[in-house]
């Protein structure tokens, strides 16, 4: 069974975001300066996508890339997007874009063409001048920008016919130049960010979002220098002076003194990786999907053999190199807040909703951080900012979270574990399949100001009750993108699917969204059940596989990762992984190469991808790339271990990350497509790397692990566990 949401083909309507941005000026602006000014709802979260949006403009235009001023995530001047997630950047924003730049390319072609007179085919652009039969005329976009009106709707366009229109002499390799020299001058990251009369704050973080500290104000204040300053709302608490290691210092001392000193209910506490509390949590189950009618089940009973395999992962960190920073000020009314979240409306939305403030008073501008893999301290870190800049009005407020801090009071990546279960028929194909989830919801995102799902939101409340568990709202997208679900429908030829959900509706840490959100775990069930199918019926994994495809390019991309690797499907060290992201995103297939000796060594990774049409080569392989890097360190090494209800994380040497040292060599190949739709691919790798290493090492230990991460002591432990002795 598989799921096509859309079909995949350039000919098809604009793009989701230009219905309710449907004029030529909520994208596009021409400069006095010949520049041309480029608006984005999408924001850069290290993933490159200002360089592919700049690509797409100057091509659809024929302008240099130094011609586009490219404005993302501001809620002032952009379109509001929604959040910048789920692998939708370029195939929605990027092609607003286009659309949009073609559509005022036509408008100008069009006036001009008139002017001359001319056929507007006649015409070419060149670094936004106008030629004629290859003649420099004497006008350009911004000769003729002011007589005319851009406030004018898009036609319907399709993306085919954008896309013919293209002047492929962008200089990808001067932007991306431009783009190192920026990052190297310290002048992009909201870390960096240096304003007049700042003053550095630092949270003194509640360990529980309903937790109180029975100390009062006056004895906190006396313990502080006199160059800080205590902010205390509730249990609200932040320390602030214009000397930002002074305030370091001092809440790390008020850390020290009173963290003891919070007090919250717990009736139950909750030790460990998550994974063991699965089942001791409240649950619903619901039935998503099933197409097991009562005649298949009777005969796949009478003829067929059941093949299972389940595969459990531990909560994760975000681990960014950076942990989360924000500024805010307030000056004549108006709050701006700078920020590296990825839904700067949907953030307004909730700061409004905290501060009793309506949104027109607030304006958000994102600027980058360190990386981003999902909803990680930036919106917290953005509200603390918010609620002290309303205590120092003209004073810009810097928060800067510590690693303890972002690692224990940020968001995780839920644990959860997949079941898949095979039948197998007695011509050795599977002729159904169910998938068993249990797993949370993977969102608590702020959803604006009916639902801020802010941490300070319950700090700065009073607290008559208190409770063990989160008091966030989580909840998932619909299938078939779905969250905990995604990918849990195969994209295999299977006649008859059973998907079950055992949701857990009460957490005791706090979950929402990280990298490829359940499609990690379920890839590796279902790429572990595939393997286990072809080991039992003894044939390659390679072409069990090739077996349950019809989808071209599913079985292009496999064809493609082994005859890179030159793997013959039987040596063992090696493993095998296909899928496509939510089963509508980049088809990608990877080929592991590893050892196993004292610990699990992952030596090559080759890894073939079909994104479409591809806007930016290099943009692609770094996502791929980094998606495996972070795949291979979940597996060997990542987990958060909660104790006494705390994540008991407070810096590196609690949660080690794979060393540069131990990057594998990876090769990526894009499988060229480019009369399909880009397809997204930054979280593509996640789920294939991951089940490719869990069957490289079975292969070499003749057993499967069922537990994350694939640890020495993990692995010792469970094959103890599955020795005959213990059965």
């Amino acid at each position: 069974m598989t799921i096509k949401p859309e079909l995949n083909t350039l000919n098809r309507a604009n793009p989701k975001p230009i219905d309710s941005y449907p004029l030529i000026s909520d994208w596009i602006k021409f400069n006095s300066n010949k520049t041309v000014t480029v608006y984005t709802g999408r924001v850069e979260l290290g993933q490159g996508v200002t360089e592919a949006f700049t690509q797409i403009a100057a091509q659809a235009l024929s302008v240099s890339s130094n011609q586009i001023q490219l404005i993302s995530g501001d809620t002032k001047l952009c379109p509001n997007e929604g959040y910048t997630a789920a692998s939708l950047s370029i195939g929605d924003g990027g092609m607003s874009i286009r659309v949009a730049a073609t559509a005022a390319r036509q408008l100008f072609s069009q006036a001009l063409s008139k002017q001359l007179p001319c056929e507007p085919n006649e015409l070419s652009i060149r670094g936004g001048e106008f030629f004629h039969c290859d003649t420099r005329t004497t006008h350009s976009y911004w000769t003729m920008a002011s007589t005319l009106n851009l406030a004018v709707a898009i036609p319907s366009l399709s993306l085919t016919h954008c896309a013919e229109g293209y002047d492929d002499d962008f200089d990808s390799l001067s932007f991306s130049e431009n783009r190192l020299m920026n990052l190297l001058s310290g002048n992009t990251y909201i870390h960096d960010m240096q304003l007049p009369g700042m003053l550095h704050a630092r949270i003194f973080p509640a360990p529980h979002p309903l937790a109180q500290l029975n100390v009062n104000t006056d004895e906190l204040s006396r313990q502080l220098p006199d160059d800080v300053c205590l902010v205390r709302i509730n249990q609200f608490i932040a320390l602030l002076s214009a000397n930002e290691w002074t305030v370091t210092k001092t809440v790390k001392q008020i850390e020290d003194s009173y963290e003891h000193h919070w007090q919250w209910s717990k009736e139950s506490t909750v030790d460990g990786n998550q994974i063991d509390t699965l089942d001791l949590l409240s649950t619903e189950v619901s039935q998503i999907n099933n197409q097991l009618n009562s005649d298949t089940q009777a005969t796949n009973t009478e003829s067929g053999k059941t093949i299972s395999v389940s595969i459990a992962r531990p909560c994760l960190l975000h681990a960014s190199i950076g942990p989360s920073c924000a500024v805010a000020m307030l000056s004549d009314s108006l709050l701006t807040v700078w920020t590296h979240s990825q839904g700067v409306f949907q953030l307004r939305g909730a700061i409004a909703n905290v501060l009793n403030m309506d949104e027109s008073q607030i304006h958000i501008v994102h600027t980058p951080g360190a990386g981003c893999y999902g909803h990680n301290g930036a919106d917290d870190a953005a509200a603390d900012a918010a609620i002290l800049a309303l205590r120092f009005p003209d004073k810009p407020i810097r928060v800067l979270y510590s690693r303890k801090n972002e690692s224990q009071h940020g968001t995780l990546g839920p644990a959860m574990r997949s079941n898949a279960t095979a039948l197998l028929t007695s011509a050795s194909n599977i002729s159904s399949l169910t998938i068993a989830v249990t797993s949370p919801p993977h969102s608590s995102r702020p959803r604006g100001k009916d639902e801020p799902n802010l941490r300070s939101a319950y700090l700065l409340k009073d607290k008559s009750s208190l409770d063990a568990y989160q008091p966030f709202s989580f909840s998932d997208p619909p299938q078939p993108i779905g969250g905990a679900l995604r990918n849990a429908v195969p994209g295999y030829n299977i006649n008859a699917v059973e998907l079950r959900h055992h949701k857990i509706t009460k957490l005791p840490y706090r979950a929402s969204a990280i990298r490829s959100l359940g499609a990690y775990t379920n890839v590796m069930a279902i790429e572990s059940l595939m393997d286990e199918c072809a080991h039992h019926i003894n044939i390659s994994p390679i072409e069990f596989r090739l077996n349950h495809l019809e989808d071209k390019r599913a079985t292009a991309v496999i064809n493609n990762a082994v005859q890179q690797s030159g793997w013959n499907g039987a040596e063992s060290g090696f493993g095998l992984a296909y899928s496509q992201y939510k089963n509508s995103a980049a088809y990608c297939a990877c080929v592991v190469k590893l050892e196993v000796d004292e610990e699990i060594n992952v030596q090559n990774i080759w890894i073939s991808v079909d994104v479409g049409e591809v806007i930016n080569a290099d943009g692609v392989k770094a996502q791929m790339e980094g998606g495996a890097i972070q795949a291979v360190s979940w597996t060997l090494l990542e987990q958060a271990n909660l104790i006494e209800n705390k994540v008991g994380v407070n810096g590196w040497e609690d949660y080690p990350v794979l060393c540069f040292s131990d990057v594998p060599e990876i090769d990526v190949q894009i499988l060229p497509n480019p009369t399909m739709p880009t397809l997204g691919c930054g979280e593509a790798a996640q789920g294939p790397v991951g089940a490719a290493i869990l069957n490289a090492v079975r292969s070499i230990l003749e057993f499967r692990p069922t537990r994350l991460p694939l640890t020495r002591d993990s692995l010792i432990d469970q094959i103890g566990l599955d020795s005959p002795n213990n059965q």
